[in-house]
């Protein structure tokens, strides 16, 4: 009997280890938009490529504060920089500037950008801004 299990455990170990690998998607993917996904769109604008692909990024969360009874809205930022505007700024910006968007919660944003963000950063890296530096945030 001893055998059979034996057995039967080395031909479970042995078709798992045959089955193809899953692509695997790291946690940080649904953060991070590339130009490569942009590109399979019929997106003009970064706005059109996040709505189509990232549309929980513009979703409102209602207010945020007791004291400010206003919908806090999506901080834009474009190569590390604030813009000063809200989503509606994508919308000037041709998806063929884009390298990746990347969204980073309030407390993403926090630590990134500095408090005041309570919907969140979405930081727009354009093509003029390529270096490696970029590859590393």
């Amino acid at each position: 009997m001893s055998r059979f299990i034996t057995a039967c455990a080395g031909i479970s170990i042995l078709v798992a280890a045959c089955q193809a690998p899953r692509e695997r998607r790291s946690s940080s993917d649904h953060n991070r938009l590339t130009a490569a996904e942009i590109a399979r769109t019929d997106a003009q604008n970064a706005y059109q490529a996040v709505a189509n692909l990232r549309p929980n990024w513009l979703l409102g969360r209602g207010t945020t504060s007791i004291r400010d009874p206003q919908t806090s809205v999506l901080d834009v930022y474009l190569d590390g920089v604030s813009t000063g505007s809200g989503p509606e700024y994508l919308t000037g910006i041709h998806v063929s500037q884009v390298l990746e968007m990347r969204f980073y919660d309030a407390a993403q944003a926090g630590v990134r950008f500095g408090m005041g963000h309570p919907r969140g950063v979405l930081d727009v890296i354009t093509v003029r801004d390529y270096t490696i530096d970029s590859l590393t945030r």
